[in-house]
């Protein structure tokens, strides 16, 4: 067997065991290094000092309706319920300010904002709704 054909040197058969087992070592150290994520990934994000995981959901306590969503570093909030006067509505409750009456309904993507309701027979309307709340003035006619 011609040793010059290969990429071990010329050595005794206990060196060419160890330099083969050390050229494997460095292999699959260096695929590992590729493959494996490293501790806080690219992915994740930052919220107010914290290491949020990617693809995570969480609330916070100052906005318990919506969810924040951390996604390849970004931060999105998805407005799960609609927030008035401090308290979170799911979708379809209603609501009444200033005579009128208001659903909490689904807009754009998951998200919910209050819309007037047609209400054809008398709800059941959370009627503790403070003054405080003001609705986005209507664009337009």
């Amino acid at each position: 067997m011609d040793a010059d054909r290969y990429f071990l040197p010329k050595v005794d058969g206990c060196r060419q065991v160890v330099t083969a087992a050390l050229l494997i070592f460095l292999c699959v150290a260096i695929f590992n290094v590729k493959s494996c994520p490293r501790e806080g990934s690219s992915k994740d994000c930052n919220y107010n000092g914290r290491t949020i995981k990617h693809a995570t959901s969480f609330h916070t306590s100052s906005t318990p309706c919506y969810k924040y969503i951390c996604n390849n570093r970004k931060i999105s909030i998805s407005y799960e319920k609609c927030w008035w006067n401090s308290k979170c509505y799911t979708r379809g409750q209603l609501v009444r300010f200033e005579k009128k009456v208001y659903q909490c309904s689904q807009t754009v993507g998951d998200n919910v904002a209050f819309k007037p309701a047609e209400v054809k027979q008398t709800p059941q309307i959370d009627w503790k709704v403070g003054p405080d709340f003001q609705f986005p003035k209507k664009i337009g006619t």
